[in-house]
């Protein structure tokens, strides 16, 4: 307990280094008494994923996230507010790599749990949906990119390509 009061205070300072650290002997401590599945490893996954995010390690707080997701469904079932909350997390962090495809995925998802529970009209819900169809603009910007790229490469010769007799 104490180590991990360590690593909230160096959260507060916003010395995510450190706090990563820390909590990652702290995760390896819990998993070691409590098993794979106790709250205490979902708090803890949960920072160590927002620190990996803060020190932009988006990739590195992705992996806490896919954890802390599997955690949750298992401690508390799918349906729980707080495997919504943290598949928000893991759409947020997909924009942030552009890796729109999984993006779309992950807040196709998360849209549906929300239009079952909240209401139409729910900030959180019109955030969603505004950035499910920005991750569909740049999706399809994308693909544009990819056909006239392919186009330009059908028409570039090489030089090796243009007889000379």
């Amino acid at each position: 307990a104490f180590q991990c009061n360590i690593g909230c205070i160096m959260l507060k300072r916003k010395d995510y280094d450190a706090a990563v650290s820390i909590f990652e002997e702290v995760l390896l401590v819990q998993r070691s008494v409590l098993g794979d599945i106790h709250s205490s490893i979902i708090v803890t996954l949960d920072r160590l994923g927002y620190a990996n995010a803060m020190i932009g390690d988006f990739s590195k707080a992705l992996n806490m996230y896919k954890d802390l997701l599997r955690c949750q469904n298992n401690a508390y079932g799918e349906d729980h507010v707080e495997c919504t909350q943290t598949i928000r997390k893991m759409g947020s962090l997909y924009i942030k790599q552009r890796d729109y495809h999984n993006a779309f995925d992950t807040l196709t998802i998360l849209l549906g749990k929300q239009e079952r529970d909240l209401s139409s009209n729910d900030p959180e819900l019109l955030r969603t949906r505004k950035a499910l169809q920005s991750v569909t603009k740049k999706m399809q910007r994308e693909i544009l990119v990819q056909s006239s790229d392919s186009v330009e490469s059908i028409y570039t010769y090489d030089s090796q390509d243009i007889p000379l007799d």
